[in-house]
Parts: structure tokens; C-alpha cells; sequence
């Protein structure tokens, strides 16, 4: 039997270019658009068994523990060392993607010094040759396209992600140097832009305080709107019994004199919904007026409000809690005079609608980091970051040295 023919440089080159009219944009004369398997490769993981686990032994990466940033060990499961296999390291810097599943295309860039290895359906996308493929250029690359790569990936509901879809990508190959130069500008530009994202954190931290601050001094007649001298509910209505009071001992704070501390359910009651398909839907329990004379809707509206953490807190289920009507309608509930809670909520939905205006702000300034972001990385593979030189050799002479060992 005769031997297989090598094929020469120019053969792999005609395979691995992408022709001019399957490039996706232009790139800078000494960039060279090829197929992202000749730079690099999709290995998948192994299927470990779950009775293989251990305490102690080599971490295994799997799909759940891919979070999109930074991938470490911590709460992987493990393996006896002695199922090490090298085939399916993983080390520190590997980029790896979730090949399946509802988090398909998700990735995580293994951020440790402990040796790991990857779970079956965890990708681990090599560079064949880091003098050819900066990694982190590699890293933003994949970044960059990962809604193409879902959106190519096959399956319908639950999608896949093959070795030939990740390796058959147009990829723009440029010098190393430039590959260098877009990484670290990428990143530094980045951080920048993380930085700006974390104070923005700090200011959403801080609306919500405002918020809850706000709402705790409504409810204990501190927003300055209270007439002492207007009449209580319990001198203007002739509905509040002595079973509608909460004693002087389960009253939460001190509210002004001519406050009521009333149960909720006296002035408000809950209604359970209809499941209409309960394999689908939840109950929703409704809050409805009792008396419209005696409660604003927009108070009530307010208090639930404030009152949804404590509500939560008392929920009964564990892991699936349970509201009940009795639960609700037994909170102390402060009620001011009809006038004055018509007072509080005016004030409230002028303060709170001045926070609502700086939340909406702020998410719109992140809104736009976002979009930042995914500008830097589109203009970072058209070569329009400034950093590209003109004078440096050709990226196609990299190619070469990939394919020479091909041609061989």
C-alpha cells in the first residue's frame, strides 16, 4: 500500500483561509482571516461517575461550575488521583465552555494553580501553539462571538456545541505582537470599565437604603407630614374592637398619640388566587380594602411593601415558604388618620419617584457599559483600536508555522 501523500504548505493554506467572500469584515492588510481549528482545538471532558467522587483527590470541572468569568476548584466535586488522565487536564488559564445544556456557550477561565481536570460536555478551547495564539486574544475572541457560537449551536431547547462548530469559526489571525498589544489594551480598558460598574453597584446599594429608609420613618410618623391634631381612627370610626388592637407589648416602635396600631386584617384582607393550571402556576394571594373609609389604598400599597421582607422571614416551607392569609393579616399595622396617610403617600411617591429617576439613571449608565464593553471587543477584531502596526510580519507567516508540522 503506498504511503498518503503530505499535503504541501500551500494546500493546508488553501484549507485553512477563509475565502474573501465568507469574511465576515475587513481587517488590516497584515491580518489573515482563518479557520479558528487551524489555531486552535476543542477537546471535551470526560464522563466521571458520580460514585467516583470523593473528598479529597483532583478537582473535576463541570458545566455547573462554569460562572462566565473565573473558574476555580473551590466547590468542585473530586476524583481519586489515581483516575488522572492527561488527555482531560485542565490548567490554570484553559479556557473552558459548556458544551450543553441551558448555560450552553457559557464560559470559565480556569483561574487556578491546582491541576483539574474537565467533566464530559466542558470544553477546554487549546491554543496548538501559543507563539501563534496569545491565549487571552483567544480568550476575548471567543468572548466576543459566544452569541454567534449559541446561535449556531444545534438542538432547539437544549442546544449543543461541537469541536467542528467552535473550530469551523472565521477567525482574524493578526501578528503576535498585535494579538499582545489588542489583549492588553482590551483589558485595561476593561477594568476601567469594571471599576466604573462596581461604583455603580454602590450607588444601587445605596438607592435601596435611601428606600428603606424612607419607607421605615412613613410608617413611624416621621416624615414630618403628621397633624397632632387631627383625631385617631379610634375617635372617628366605631368599626375598631378590641380583638382589632395589637397590645402595647407587640407594638413594634412607638408611633404619634393619635396613631392606631391595628391587625392588618381589620382594615385589610388576603385572598388566595385560582390555580388554573397548577402544574404550571402558582397560587397569588391578592390584598384586598375592607374599608375604604378607614385605609388608603396607596398606604396599604406602601406598608406591604416595606413589610415584604418580615413577611418572607415568618413564610413557612423551607425551600418552597408558604404565605397564609392568617400570617398576613396578623402584622401590626400602624394606621394614621385617613388625612395623614393621604399626607405620607404623597410624600413617599415624591421621594421614592426621585429615587426611582436616579435608579433608572444608573441602570441606563450600565446599561451602556455593557454596550461599552461589546464595542471595545467588536472594534478589537476589525483592528480598530489603534494599537495595529503596519510593520510587523505578516500574520499569514504564523499560519505557516502552524502548518508546516502539518505538511510534514
Amino acid at each position: 500500500m503506498s504511503k498518503k501523500k503530505q499535503k504541501s504548505i500551500e494546500e493546508l493554506l488553501e484549507e485553512a483561509l477563509v475565502p474573501e467572500e465568507e469574511q465576515p469584515h475587513k481587517v488590516p492588510e497584515n491580518w489573515v482571516w482563518v479557520r479558528f481549528g487551524y489555531v486552535a482545538k476543542l477537546l471535551n471532558g470526560y464522563a466521571f461517575k458520580s460514585t467516583d467522587y470523593s473528598n479529597e483527590g483532583i478537582p473535576i470541572i463541570r458545566i455547573s461550575d462554569l460562572n462566565g468569568i473565573h473558574t476555580t476548584p473551590e466547590t468542585a466535586v473530586r476524583v481519586p488521583k489515581e483516575l488522572y488522565n492527561e488527555k482531560f487536564l485542565v490548567q490554570k488559564g484553559d479556557l473552558l465552555i459548556a458544551m450543553s445544556g441551558a448555560t450552553t456557550g457559557k464560559i470559565g477561565i480556569y483561574n487556578s494553580d491546582e491541576i483539574a481536570m474537565q467533566n464530559q460536555r466542558v470544553g477546554n478551547i487549546k491554543t496548538i501553539n501559543d507563539n501563534v495564539l496569545c491565549p487571552k486574544y483567544r480568550n476575548y475572541f471567543v468572548i466576543n462571538s459566544s452569541k454567534k457560537i449559541l446561535k449556531l449551536a444545534y438542538g432547539g431547547a437544549q442546544p449543543n456545541i461541537s469541536g467542528t462548530l467552535i473550530e469551523s469559526l472565521a477567525f482574524p489571525l493578526p501578528p503576535m505582537d498585535e494579538q499582545k498589544r489588542i489583549a492588553e489594551k482590551v483589558e485595561r480598558l476593561f477594568a476601567k470599565i469594571d471599576e466604573a460598574k462596581r461604583l455603580i453597584e454602590e450607588v444601587k446599594e445605596s438607592v435601596e437604603l435611601r428606600r428603606a429608609a424612607i419607607l421605615d420613618k412613613a410608617f413611624k410618623g416621621q416624615l414630618g407630614t403628621n397633624d397632632p391634631n387631627e383625631e385617631s381612627m379610634l375617635e372617628t370610626s366605631n368599626g375598631i374592637k378590641e380583638k382589632n388592637l395589637v397590645p402595647k407589648e407587640e407594638q413594634p416602635y412607638e408611633v404619634p398619640k393619635n396613631w392606631v396600631w391595628v391587625r392588618f386584617g381589620y382594615v385589610a384582607k388576603l385572598l388566595n388566587g385560582y390555580a388554573f393550571k397548577s402544574t404550571d402556576y402558582s397560587n397569588e394571594g391578592i390584598p384586598i380594602i375592607r374599608n375604604d373609609n378607614v385605609l388608603c389604598p396607596k398606604y396599604r400599597n406602601y406598608f406591604v411593601i416595606n413589610s415584604s421582607k418580615k413577611i418572607l422571614k415568618l413564610a413557612y416551607g423551607g425551600a418552597q415558604p408558604n404565605i397564609s392569609g392568617t400570617l398576613i393579616e396578623s402584622l401590626a399595622f400602624p394606621l394614621p388618620p385617613m388625612d395623614e396617610q393621604k399626607r405620607i403617600v404623597e410624600r413617599l411617591d415624591k421621594l421614592l419617584g426621585k429615587l426611582d429617576e436616579q435608579e433608572e439613571m444608573v441602570l441606563e449608565v450600565e446599561q451602556k457599559l455593557d454596550l461599552l464593553k461589546q464595542s471595545i471587543l467588536n472594534k478589537a477584531f476589525r483592528g480598530e483600536l489603534g494599537t495595529n502596526d503596519p510593520n510587523d510580519e505578516h500574520a499569514i507567516e504564523l499560519l505557516k508555522e502552524v502548518l508546516k508540522s502539518k505538511s510534514k
